[in-house]
């Protein structure tokens, strides 16, 4: 990975506009899922719940302290801005860290 194929720490002081990268894209045409903004997912955050989860979609604990982050920030370096990149945040510190955000999406299951 380089910084013309994602936005990761070194590569740029701040969030870019969504398609950047317009020429790397995920098989389901999802654009930026490695880099730029680090994505609040629905789960909540056990460090050891893939060893007690389901194989398919797991969803997570019913609670926690911290919310599941993938994919990596503009201020993550490349080895963790991938977008199975699994990490946590407290849900409280939100709105004062622009390297996290959320992505518009709908389940098909």
């Amino acid at each position: 990975v380089s910084c013309n194929q994602a936005n990761v720490s070194g590569c740029s002081r701040d969030t870019m506009s969504v398609g950047s990268y317009s020429t790397i894209k995920s098989p389901y045409g999802a654009f930026d899922t490695s880099g730029n903004i680090a994505e609040w997912v629905a789960d909540w955050y056990d460090p050891d719940y893939y060893s007690k989860a389901l194989n398919k979609n797991p969803k997570g604990p019913t609670t926690g302290d911290y919310r599941v982050m993938r994919g990596g920030s503009w201020s993550r370096n490349f080895r963790l801005s991938r977008a199975a990149s699994r990490d946590r945040s407290d849900p409280a510190f939100a709105c004062f860290y622009n390297g996290e955000g959320f992505r518009c999406a709908t389940s098909q299951y």
